[in-house]
């Protein structure tokens, strides 16, 4: 996973952190923390300022590094072999893991027991 703030923010013509910082309602650290990349922990309502004020879904922060190999724990299978997935483009890989989510709701698999 990549987190992609601080291209968002670029895009979006801010320039100092203080700018940022007033335009989103975020702390002058948070924000600076942001325009590096540098959130290690991102709550709920930092989401929703970063989103609101960047005109974006959580889906553009939390960018898939197609670089990086995918794992899973021992104890999750995969519905494509690793070796696949690894070779999806991010887009295609975006698409299975959506197609995914939408068949487990239709299934009612995505409900705890």
């Amino acid at each position: 996973m990549k987190i992609q703030t601080k291209e968002l923010i670029e895009s979006r013509g801010f320039e100092t952190a203080y700018e940022f910082s007033k335009a989103s309602g975020l702390s002058i650290e948070t924000a600076y923390r942001a325009m590096r990349n540098g959130i290690k922990e991102f709550r709920p309502k930092t989401i929703e300022a970063l989103c609101l004020t960047l005109f974006c879904t959580p889906n553009e922060i939390f960018g898939f590094d197609a670089d990086s190999p995918i794992e899973f724990p021992p104890n999750v299978e995969p519905l494509l072999p690793l070796d696949v997935l690894n070779r999806l483009s991010k887009k295609a890989a975006n698409d299975y893991w959506s197609r995914r989510t939408f068949y487990e709701r239709a299934q009612g698999k995505d409900k705890a027991a």
